[in-house]
């Protein structure tokens, strides 16, 4: 769900208010979300929390197997409730959820986004990796040749999203020390493919373009854990979490 057609849909729905100069979160989304959020404050822990975004929606079997929620989440998980109220459709509350970012007063800078990637916070992004199966994500920042280079090799060879995985961008600058503490990401420009809440490769510095297309093919299909012990059992040489750097 790309561009017009996704505003269109969000404007029909009281998710968004498009009368002002720019497109914003509706007064009556923000309320509904706020509710829900004083309400999910109150659960004690993380399973009391996955447990209350699940008897509001039944739907959402959230968070992933390789996640737990904390307090950290509450804003988002509670936008998502809201968003499954006012679309009456799970499936899309959920592609919805990571474009939210873009409709507030202080929007992330998007300069540097990829096309098809949905640029988010570095406090959402946490958030989002817990609450889908798989993700990709694209760390860069300003004043980057690598990233400029990683930028264009992206979209010289990506024509549509990838089916049911978001594609999420993250500027960086303002969140690094959040970026390291949740994803041990260090530098831009970095991808990361994450299952299950955890990362199951990561590419660091402007790779060759064939390097970045075949682990794209290939990562939809490839195989989850069965089990969050094989995480850390995983050999690195089957597509493990080892980082591979072959900056150009």
């Amino acid at each position: 769900m790309q561009g017009e057609r996704l505003l269109t849909r969000l404007v029909e729905n009281d998710v968004v208010n498009d009368s002002g100069e720019v497109p914003l979160l509706s007064e009556s989304f923000r309320e509904r979300a706020d509710e829900y959020e004083a309400d999910l404050a109150l659960q004690e822990d993380g399973a009391e929390l996955a447990q209350a975004v699940r008897d509001e929606a039944s739907d959402l079997q959230v968070p992933n197997r390789g996640s737990t929620f904390d307090s950290d989440d509450v804003p988002y998980l509670a936008e998502l409730l809201a968003l499954t109220d006012l679309l009456a459709d799970t499936e899309t509350a959920l592609q919805v959820l990571p474009t939210l970012d873009l409709f507030t007063e202080n929007p992330p800078p998007v300069d540097g986004t990829p096309e098809f990637f949905v640029q988010v916070t570095g406090s959402r992004l946490r958030t989002l990796v817990k609450v889908y199966e798989r993700t990709v994500i694209y760390a860069w920042g300003h004043d980057c040749p690598p990233c400029e280079t990683v930028r264009e090799d992206l979209e010289d060879f990506l024509d549509e999203p990838m089916e049911g995985i978001p594609m999420l961008a993250v500027c960086g600058e303002g969140c690094a020390e959040l970026l390291y503490e949740a994803f041990d990401l260090k530098g831009a420009p970095t991808l990361l493919f994450t299952i299950d809440g955890r990362v199951d490769l990561r590419l660091e510095g402007a790779h060759h373009k064939d390097v970045l297309e075949a682990e794209l093919d290939r990562f939809p299909s490839l195989p989850a854990p069965e089990t969050l012990q094989d995480y850390e059992e995983r050999d690195p040489s089957d597509g493990g979490t080892d980082a591979v750097d072959q900056e150009t």
